[in-house]
């Protein structure tokens, strides 16, 4: 549950919950009568003392307390932790007395942390990676592009973000292969797949797909990713290269006839 914590317009502790009593790790004994400032950080007190005098004076009846930043709360031990809290005001007896309801975050904002690492740690590598690396949702919009990427169609993530992955490389008659795609989609994820794609030079590139298809804990498709390979030149260099095979069977043929 929250902690409760009520003060009088001297700021002065006048009511605190036993959820209070747990997160800050004192008895209300121990505080009531007291300045809220004991449970704050000291590097705070002007900041809140400022807030709290400001939302006194002010219309709203409550508000969120992190609208202007992170938030922390102090315990009796000294330790600062992370909070969440809204302040409430009402008069009582003619005295305005404001009370405050916040939780402790300590555990979600080190879950939200270790995500953030994760997340830089997986775009390093992700940007470091040889190969065309792309996130679309389930409507081929565009959410992430690597640097590989970016190269490779001439565009920058900031321009591709939120437009069409389909339609902006897959112009015209080239969309069939998009229909193709999704053909294959049905039976699960390709390898190897090659499509041509349009850069925004107009360029014509060949490129080897492979796709991981996310899904939420209902089975519900979020995000298709894309693991590309340019294949351009390599398909470039076959073809010579079977032209000239052709020429060389085309040549011996006729040596043969000539004997």
């Amino acid at each position: 549950g929250d902690a409760i914590i009520s003060i009088d317009s001297d700021q002065k502790i006048i009511i605190f919950n036993k959820q209070a009593e747990a997160i800050f790790r004192y008895l209300a004994s121990e505080v009531l009568g007291r300045s809220v400032d004991i449970l704050i950080p000291e590097r705070f007190l002007k900041m809140h003392a400022d807030h709290v005098n400001q939302f006194a004076s002010s219309g709203d009846q409550a508000r969120m307390m992190s609208t202007r930043g992170e938030i922390f709360g102090l315990r009796k031990n000294g330790e600062e932790f992370p909070v969440e809290a809204s302040i409430s005001k009402s008069l009582t007896n003619g005295e305005l007395i404001m009370t405050v309801m916040l939780r402790d975050i300590t555990e979600r904002k080190k879950m939200e942390d270790e995500l953030i690492h994760e997340r830089d740690y997986s775009k390093a590598i992700i940007n470091q990676a040889p190969a065309v690396v792309c996130g679309l949702d389930p409507d081929g919009m565009i959410n992430y592009i690597n640097s590989v990427g970016e190269k490779l169609t001439g565009y920058s993530m900031s321009e591709l973000l939120g437009r069409s992955w389909w339609d902006l490389f897959y112009p015209g008659d080239e969309y069939a292969q998009v229909e193709k795609l999704y053909e294959h989609f049905k039976t699960g994820d390709v390898r190897d797949y090659e499509m041509t794609l349009t850069t925004k030079a107009g360029e014509k590139k060949i490129v080897s797909w492979s796709s991981v298809k996310q899904f939420n804990k209902e089975g519900k498709l979020t995000e298709i990713l894309g693991f590309g390979n340019d294949v351009t030149e390599k398909r470039r260099a076959d073809r010579r290269l079977n032209a000239q095979h052709a020429v060389t069977g085309v040549l011996a043929e006729s040596s043969n006839l000539d004997e």
